[in-house]
């Protein structure tokens, strides 16, 4: 009796294991995680630019422009701790061309990968982190990603954000969210290819919405060593406190993964 129990529950947590077989070793599939005793640098640059334009005549106020460079270097280390949980952990800084921010910031946190055995093509991981600015401003983000694996040749996937602001007083807590809905494909086991939509949302400031399309290209130059460039355009923003303004955003990056 006792054993037949001992099975039971067994099998009832064997849904949860994590299979390291579909993508266990490719580190440009969006679900990719170090095996026990492995690890993975990801190293990232990123510029963006915005522009802010006011269209109106001169008694009226007239017209208005200006803009805004912003840069961010991070670097980012994954340990896997289990075969389905890894540790996270990085440094990294944000700045403008012109020099008047330099904001260096940490993170640390953790990613768990579920399994369902009776149906191993469903993707489940969830991140959770906690970072910090050199001013002393600290968040804590929660990521699910969640994808849809049936051996295809494209792999869809989303990733569901919630980024917390861990300030004092309950109004500078809201929390935003980030929406990401996005396809994954290796094109002759050379180049990796990602594509998709961003939607991002901030109660605190009068419900703010923007909508991004992204892409990357990522060259695998070896089965542990991939570059990549990617870029992303901003679509629609409610930032209108003035029916004659308008802006303008893109950014693009740069990347490199050395898994060890």
């Amino acid at each position: 009796m006792k054993n037949s129990n001992l099975a039971a529950l067994f099998a009832l947590a064997m849904p949860f294991f994590f299979n390291t077989a579909a993508f266990a070793e490719d580190i440009t599939n969006p679900f990719y995680m170090p095996l026990k005793g492995k690890g993975l640098s990801e190293t990232a640059f990123s510029y963006t630019h915005s522009s802010f334009k006011r269209q109106g005549l001169m008694s009226f106020g007239g017209g208005y422009s200006d803009t805004s460079d912003d840069s961010e270097l991070n670097q980012r280390f994954e340990f896997g701790l289990t075969d389905r949980f890894t540790f996270i952990a990085g440094v990294g800084n944000f700045f403008e061309a012109s020099g008047d921010k330099d904001t260096l910031y940490w993170h640390v946190g953790g990613r768990y990968a579920f399994f369902f055995e009776n149906t191993p093509e469903f993707l489940l991981q969830m991140e959770v982190m906690y970072s910090q600015l050199r001013g002393g401003d600290k968040e804590a983000d929660v990521t699910l990603s969640f994808g849809y694996d049936a051996g295809a040749t494209v792999l869809p996937y989303g990733e569901l954000s919630v980024m917390t602001p861990m300030e004092q007083g309950r109004d500078n807590n809201e929390s935003k969210y980030g929406l990401r809905l996005g396809a994954y494909s290796v094109v002759k086991d050379t180049v990796a290819l990602k594509a998709g939509l961003d939607a991002y949302y901030d109660r605190e400031h009068n419900n703010y919405q923007s909508y991004s399309v992204f892409a990357e290209a990522e060259y695998i130059v070896s089965p542990t060593v991939s570059v990549s460039l990617s870029g992303s355009y901003m679509l629609h923003d409610t930032f209108k406190y003035d029916a004659n303004a308008q802006t303008d955003t893109f950014s693009v990056g740069a990347g490199l993964k050395v898994a060890f």
